[in-house]
């Protein structure tokens, strides 16, 4: 009886440090940032989903959701990485994929770096895999990316192509869209479409979507959906909205200059996000500013 005792104690002891240390993962992430004590926030945050995932799950589907968990905040510690630091930049992804595939294998039918499709095992949750899977696709796309792209369109056909197909059969939704911004972003340098959608189509849907206004300013609540949304508008040649949207977008940063409170408005929850898509995405890309001079002054 009393070894029984202390065998619950220890059950509801392990499950309340569990309990406490995710809580602590979560607020971590939650206050993630580009600067100072808080760009390691992330990578903390992550290091304690995956020794969670490691070491304390109690069932295959707790061990998957903490280490799509992992994968998210280390997908974070690797974009906020210059991009002179490319070698460890691409460690850093191709680390956060191994855990974001290793979670989709548990949960999926079959092997989730390979064409074949992938449904969802019985006893797991289907939004939970779409999940994984696009988060090993977010960070295998920019691994990729820095990798160039011949690299980039193997892991197209063998991994992303398809995983893309499954999500849309899964949850077409899931992450804010995030399936339209992982295809759309790959379409528009690779061309060529998915479902007889090309990257317009996937990111047309997106930003309706999720755009709404705030303080005049129309934009996607989601800063990497505007500009994967704008590249495709440029390559499309939609040049009235390419403009009003590049106008957007520099009004928003504008006026963000001197109000936070905007930027949480614009974009909840995901104003480092914001700063880091603006730098990596927007800025460093000279096309778009190029483009506007010559469609739009």
């Amino acid at each position: 009886m009393l070894k029984r005792s202390v065998a619950i104690i220890a059950a509801i002891f392990s499950l309340n440090v569990l309990a406490s240390d995710l809580e602590r993962a979560n607020e971590l992430y939650a206050q993630r940032g580009l600067t100072g004590a808080e760009a390691g926030y992330a990578r903390e945050a992550g290091k304690i989903y995956l020794e969670l995932a490691r070491t304390r799950s109690t069932s295959l589907q707790e061990k998957a959701v903490l280490l799509t968990h992992a994968s998210k905040a280390l997908f974070f510690d690797a974009m906020i990485l210059n991009e002179d630091d490319r070698d460890q930049k691409l460690s850093k992804y191709w680390a956060a994929f191994e855990i974001g595939l290793e979670a989709c294998n548990i949960m999926g039918t079959s092997a989730c770096d390979k064409k074949q499709p992938v449904g969802v095992k019985e006893g797991f949750n289907k939004d939970d895999l779409a999940l994984a899977m696009y988060w090993l696709g977010a960070n295998s796309a920019r691994w990729g990316k820095l990798k160039g792209p011949f690299t980039a369109l193997s892991k197209w056909r063998n991994i992303l192509e398809p995983r893309i197909k499954d999500m849309l059969v899964l949850n077409p939704t899931v992450n804010n869209y995030g399936i339209n911004r992982i295809a759309g972003g790959a379409l528009n340098v690779l061309g060529g479409d998915i479902n007889g959608r090309d990257a317009l189509n996937f990111m047309t849907e997106a930003f309706e979507a999720t755009a709404h206004e705030v303080e005049g300013i129309y934009l996607a609540n989601d800063m990497a959906t505007n500009v994967f949304y704008l590249d495709a508008l440029r390559k499309a040649g939609k040049n009235e909205m390419y403009c009003e949207l590049y106008d957007s977008i520099i009004e928003a940063e504008e006026f963000g200059q001197d109000d936070s409170e905007f930027l949480e408005a614009m974009f909840p929850g995901m104003v480092s996000d914001y700063y880091l898509v603006m730098k990596n995405d927007f800025h460093s890309e000279k096309k778009f500013a190029r483009h506007y001079r010559r469609k739009c002054d």
